[in-house]
């Protein structure tokens, strides 16, 4: 069982037997920062972890991991120095002055991007957009859409990579930072600076961006600790991910295949459980640690469930200051901060904000505390305490029909191993056979997905209706809605 199904809203009671409790305090930062100001504010003196995401948190509307993708189909357009005179930020690179070259980076670009951006699209975009359309996706993909259907672009950007090594890999990812050094909201020195305040920090920056991305990233900001997404060979080679949109998203031959025990898309739960791992004392109420994120499409939600602080800045899908009953969670806080280039620009145009922004900010700060939050939010925080009830009661109704289905999905992953690992080793026509089971077996497990979705669909009705509830609450708390301005 995954963390996510120990330890989320809605399967897990405290010693009193709810589900769902109110955060101690809950903090929107209206009137725009810069990041000093929003660290001195959010990180207490005795904080022992700071977790950082790293899209679009630590830059200003900028997917980095994204970026890496369409900075190798660019390479493979141009050709190294070509591109290298390139200049402009952004998904496309566009060079009028090399016809044949726009011309291949616009085929290249159509070959891995247009069915998964357009997938992305209409099934993470878009649905969100109403209220049937989210809850068909959840229908579709079960009780973590986002997740699921964020999944698809990330697996696609993994096989991606396989086209340079490491060395190469690193070299574009620093390319793609330089060249979007504007829109950069955290930076080293508003570290540093916390450092000395907070001797004891460990920084930590997990992300759903591949390697290449994080570590150039790491180093930049001087951070203690990385993980990343990854997926790997026995001897650490990169390799196309196998999954099961393994059919749609390979290459004709792949040189390596990575199976899916060295495939890890470290995205929502999977920062968490690779924290755990390494830090065990996370989650425990006495230890403080302080999680920022856009957490964009609520990817991120889960940060509730384990730190004490947690942070959404420049968000389009901020926290809601309803909680799991057993999380060691006090404060929520939502934050507008500045990037490097809005900050320069205000120097000559008081109160200048990028357009790009998912958010307009408010303007004036609110702080609300329990009792504050208590009074305006008794039915929501029932209504999630219902919820949460139904969600429980649905997992465990369908507990059965999933187990079997993994312990099936078991042993089609055992064959996927095996066969992996002799794709890996074989050559000429042996490689061929091999990779029409590795296709067949693929499809075996899309239909198992499938399935699953099926099976979870009770469960992932109650989790539509939590997240609801959940963004009701937080709406709530918005300073332009009618509560009254706390006292301070």
């Amino acid at each position: 069982m995954t963390i996510g199904g120990e330890r989320r809203l809605g399967r897990v009671r405290d010693g009193s037997g709810r589900y769902a409790r109110l955060a101690e305090r809950a903090v929107v930062h209206g009137v725009p920062v810069d990041v000093d100001t929003l660290l001195a504010r959010v990180v207490p003196d005795d904080a022992r972890f700071l977790v950082l995401d790293l899209d679009r948190t630590l830059h200003l509307g900028r997917n980095m991991g994204e970026l890496l993708g369409f900075e190798i189909s660019a390479e493979l357009a141009y050709g190294r120095a070509r591109r290298e005179g390139v200049t402009g930020t952004g998904r496309f690179a566009v060079d009028l002055r090399d016809v044949p070259g726009t011309l291949r980076y616009v085929r290249l670009g159509l070959e891995s991007w247009a069915v998964p951006g357009l997938h992305y699209l209409f099934f993470g975009k878009l649905a969100r957009r109403t209220r049937a359309t989210r809850r068909l996706a959840y229908r579709l993909f079960g009780p973590e859409p986002v997740r699921r259907v964020q999944a698809i672009p990330q697996t696609t950007l993994l096989h991606q990579l396989t086209a340079f090594p490491p060395a190469e890999l690193r070299r574009l990812a620093r390319a793609v930072w330089d060249r979007h050094a504007d829109d950069l909201v955290v930076t080293r020195e508003a570290l540093d600076a916390l450092r000395a305040r907070c001797p004891d920090l460990r920084i930590v920056l997990t992300s759903a961006s591949p390697r290449p991305v994080v570590e150039v990233a790491a180093e930049v900001l001087g951070v203690d600790e990385v993980d990343f997404t990854y997926a790997l060979c026995a001897d650490d080679r990169s390799g196309a991910p196998f999954g099961p949109d393994w059919v749609a998203r390979r290459a004709a031959q792949p040189a390596f295949v990575a199976p899916p025990s060295r495939v890890r898309i470290n995205s929502s739960y999977a920062k968490i459980e690779g924290l755990l791992r390494r830090h065990p004392e996370i989650g425990r109420g006495e230890v403080v640690t302080v999680g920022i994120t856009d957490t964009g499409y609520g990817e991120d939600h889960c940060f509730t469930e384990f730190f004490t602080h947690v942070v959404d800045v420049n968000s389009d899908a901020p926290f809601s200051p309803v909680v799991p009953a057993t999380s060691p969670l006090r404060e929520v806080h939502s934050a507008h901060v500045l990037s490097r280039g809005e900050l320069r620009r205000r120097a000559v145009e008081p109160g200048y904000l990028d357009p790009r922004r998912p958010m307009r900010p408010p303007g004036r700060d609110v702080a609300l505390d329990r009792a504050q939050l208590a009074t305006a939010l008794a039915d929501v925080l029932e209504g999630a305490e219902a919820a949460a009830r139904r969600y429980d009661a649905s997992f465990e109704a369908v507990s059965a029909a999933r187990e079997a289905l993994a312990r099936s999905e078991g042993v089609v992953l055992d064959r996927v191993e095996m066969l992996c690992a002799e794709y890996n080793r074989a050559e000429g026509t042996l490689r061929e056979v091999l990779l029409a089971e590795l296709d067949a077996v693929a499809l075996q497990l899309r239909r198992m997905v499938r399935t699953l979705a099926v099976i979870e669909r009770p469960v992932s009705e109650a989790a539509f209706e939590l997240t609801q509830l959940l963004e009701a609450a937080r709406a709530r708390i918005e300073p332009h809605t009618a509560l009254p301005e706390p006292t301070r």
